[in-house]
């Protein structure tokens, strides 16, 4: 898994010995995820701006309405981002209409 990891975040990022420190070691390109997140028990909320970028670059691919790859993954990430709100509604009425992570990423 941290093979894995260093693929993707570099090698300083896995190896950190907090989550300050992992923040401060994560590559630019990937960085602004946890950008304002302090802590660890804030991830939700990068994980909902993770989720909106994937949204508006995804419309923004099929906006440009040419035939191609881009089309193609821009509609998969426009209904990738559905499945995920549709999830977090579903657990919502899983807990009576009461809210939970999954709709606090969602507002």
């Amino acid at each position: 898994m941290r093979r894995d990891a260093a693929r993707l975040l570099g090698t300083r990022a896995p190896a950190a010995a907090s989550y300050q420190e992992f923040r401060e070691h994560l590559p630019p390109a990937t960085g602004w995820v946890l950008a304002d997140v302090d802590e660890p028990g804030e991830l939700w909320r990068a994980e909902a701006r993770w989720w909106r970028t994937v949204q508006s670059d995804g419309a923004a691919m099929l906006r440009e309405g040419r035939y191609g790859p881009r089309v193609v993954v821009g509609a998969v990430a426009v209904l990738t981002v559905d499945a995920w709100r549709v999830r977090a509604a579903l657990e919502s009425a899983a807990r009576s209409g009461r809210p939970g992570e999954a709709f606090d990423a969602l507002v």
